[in-house]
């Protein structure tokens, strides 16, 4: 049997999905001897990283918002063709900081992008099914600190604070609203409170972790 899982770290900026995930790397190398890869997306492949650059830099290209949500799609596709096959024929585990599908639920469709437009996208993408999606929930009011406290320069989207509060609520009603997508692509998807300490949150992922070991 093909030790490989696949994990993913979704939720709202400043949740902590990136120290989560990292953390969680260290933990099974250490712990239990498992090889792992750390995959933020966008961000792991060379067109994730330019679309990422696009997103931090805020810089703006010329193209239409279903264009955009094409181009993570093709980011996913270079992810799995990339990174993720590879890591499941050499029994690694995926830890991913974000799933593009996911995220585009969220950020695309409050773009104007429609959710069914994006199951068009990806319906050809031979991702491998998800272990578990752990969804990290925050409240926008209790991130305050988090931002203050960070050196990295906000993003487009980060310093659009209307933007930012409809990307709250949407993560809040992922779940219910999504239910199905999320079922056709994840065995789990576990809610997680995310306003706690970082110790706290990560011993909580661990407890579920040990079912898949």
């Amino acid at each position: 049997m093909n030790p490989s899982k696949y994990v993913v770290f979704e939720g709202p900026d400043l949740a902590g999905k990136t120290t989560v995930a990292k953390e969680v790397k260290l933990w099974l190398c250490k712990e239990h001897g498992i090889d792992s890869v750390y995959a933020p997306q966008p961000g792991s492949t060379a067109l994730g990283a330019h679309l990422r650059h696009v997103i931090k830099h805020e810089e703006r290209i010329e193209i239409g918002l279903e264009t955009e949500a094409m181009l993570f799609a093709l980011d996913q596709m270079a992810f799995v063709e990339n990174i993720a096959l590879a890591a499941i024929d050499s029994g690694k585990w995926i830890l991913s900081d974000r799933n593009n599908f996911v995220s585009a639920l969220v950020y695309q469709t409050i773009n104007g992008v429609k959710a069914s437009r994006l199951d068009g996208f990806y319906a050809t993408i031979p991702t491998p099914k998800i272990d578990t999606i752990f969804l990290l929930q925050v409240q926008q009011e209790k991130i305050a600190p988090r931002a203050s406290s960070r050196e990295k320069k906000w993003d487009r989207y980060e310093s659009n604070t209307e933007f930012m509060a409809k990307v709250f609520d949407a993560y809040d009603r992922l779940q219910e609203e999504h239910h199905d997508r999320l079922s056709r692509i994840a065995r789990n998807c576990i809610p997680i409170d995310a306003t706690r300490d970082v110790q706290v949150v990560l011993e909580e992922i661990k407890e579920h972790l040990f079912k898949l070991l």
